[in-house]
């Protein structure tokens, strides 16, 4: 495991991360309540929807080129493929993801 600092206007809290990329969970915590317990901590988070393989720029201003977006399946729509990757982050702006072709599913994303 890896460990990441967050940080934003301050440092929250530093976690090992698993090789899933999740956080792992505290001793009696699940990782659902240990992600709960992010983005409860005041972290961006929202959803967005797939446009294929075109990009789809995200507004998240607290953005920053050292911030990670966990990105999760919402509802489906069109031809679900894998998972959308980040392909930029634009520091006060947002990020950039790109999905596989025919898939117009709604993602939640998180960003810490």
């Amino acid at each position: 495991m890896a460990n990441i600092t967050l940080t934003g206007t301050e440092v929250l809290e530093v976690l090992p991360i698993q090789s899933n990329g999740l956080p792992a969970a505290a001793t009696g915590q699940t990782t659902t309540q240990a992600i709960a317990n992010l983005v409860s901590s005041g972290t961006v988070r929202g959803t967005f929807v797939a446009n294929g393989a075109v990009g789809v720029v995200v507004a998240a201003p607290t953005v920053a080129l050292t911030s990670v977006i966990a990105i999760s399946f919402k509802t489906l729509g069109g031809t679900q493929g894998a998972q959308p990757t980040v392909t930029a982050l634009n520091a006060g702006v947002g990020f950039t993801v790109v999905g596989t072709a025919l898939d117009t599913s709604t993602y939640n994303f998180v960003v810490v």
